[in-house]
């Protein structure tokens, strides 16, 4: 039993060093990770913090947004404005007979500001640098539930490939594990690829979009994260590439001679690296302490069981309704477990490859 239990402290020990030496946690992002819990785990999809866009240790206020989308623009536009008519006081050197209002933001960013009493020209950037973020707590949660329908086959994937386990997280940040996402720019399914970089792993045209299925596109995302790694020789940095692309990764570490993600989420001035992908690895870290200790911060959650699917190959091509009726189902359970199949093939325009 000794022998038993000191084997299993070492095996424990190798596991968290290896799990802090892939994906680090350095104090200089520590404050980002603590904001994205905030959005994680805090605010629900009907709330929202006003924030500043650099510093995210300074959040102003905690709104309601419950209003419609008209409503809400204005009532965010407004409070943005309310800090930004104090900051511009505060920049003028105003330190005397201050509302409480004025003395709450002062002292926010005197508590934030790493270097001592904030200077004006910090206080005059940042009335112009405001931000909104949604908070994401119920998506999360649900999250977690519908995670269990495919954890382990990403886990078992992941695995198989010998990647870090923690990568299984990562659809928390993409998509809250919804396979049906659709994003803004066209991002789509669980891993949320778009279609270029889709097209280098899976199948998608008029007929199939295997972006859909969570198994084929695990698969894919799996090999995009191993590539992203091969190339930057680093989980942050491979992470990062997965939302911005890895040869602007490349070029982070040639410009700034350097592979520490603290050193390039702060001073990396590439094109189109923006907030999201300035924060994706530290939204990765907080996603990824929730998915790891769930009950803390949810209560207890019954995760959805996965199905036991039977696969085949089909030898000719088939109408859906031909496929239903032969295996006595509704087309409506077979669309519902083949995502990857789309409208032509449901509507009767096309047939099941």
């Amino acid at each position: 039993m000794k022998i038993s239990l000191l084997c299993l402290y070492f095996l424990l020990l190798f596991s968290h060093q290896t799990y802090a030496e892939n994906f680090p946690r350095p104090v200089e992002l520590e404050r980002d990770v603590q904001f994205w819990l905030k959005v994680y785990t805090d605010a629900t999809t009907k709330q929202g913090y006003i924030h500043d866009l650099h510093n995210l240790a300074v959040v102003y206020e905690k709104i309601e947004v419950t209003g419609s989308r008209t409503e809400n623009r204005r009532l965010i536009k407004a409070r943005k404005q309310f800090y930004a008519d104090i900051l511009k006081v505060l920049a003028t050197g105003k330190r005397n007979n201050l509302s409480g209002d004025e003395r709450r933001v002062l002292t926010l960013w005197n508590t934030a500001y790493s270097e001592g009493d904030v200077d004006a020209k910090i206080l005059s950037q940042a009335a112009a640098s405001m931000r909104f973020q949604l908070g994401q707590s119920n998506r999360f949660r649900q999250g977690l539930i519908r995670s269990g329908e495919w954890r382990p086959y990403i886990d078992a994937t992941f695995r198989d490939l010998n990647l870090p386990l923690e990568l299984a997280a990562l659809p928390h940040v993409e998509s809250s594990f919804n396979p049906a996402a659709y994003s803004h720019v066209g991002a789509a399914g669980l891993w949320q690829f778009i279609r270029s970089t889709g097209r280098r792993y899976m199948q998608i045209d008029y007929v199939v979009d295997e972006r859909m299925d969570p198994y084929a596109a695990t698969i894919a995302a799996a090999k995009l994260l191993q590539h992203n790694y091969n190339l930057t020789e680093s989980w942050p940095l491979a992470l990062t590439a997965y939302n911005h692309g890895v040869a602007s990764m490349r070029r982070a570490i040639k410009q700034l001679g350097t592979r520490d993600i603290a050193i390039i989420a702060r001073q990396y001035k590439g094109r189109s690296f923006g907030f999201a992908s300035r924060n994706f690895y530290v939204a990765f870290l907080a996603a990824l302490e929730v998915d790891k200790n769930p009950e803390k911060y949810f209560g207890a959650i019954n995760r959805v069981t996965p199905y036991d699917y039977a696969t085949i190959k089909l030898e000719h091509y088939l109408y859906s309704k031909d496929v239903a009726q032969a295996l006595d189902v509704r087309e409506s359970i077979l669309k519902q477990h083949n995502r990857s199949l789309l409208a032509s093939i449901w509507n009767g325009n096309k047939r099941i490859p």
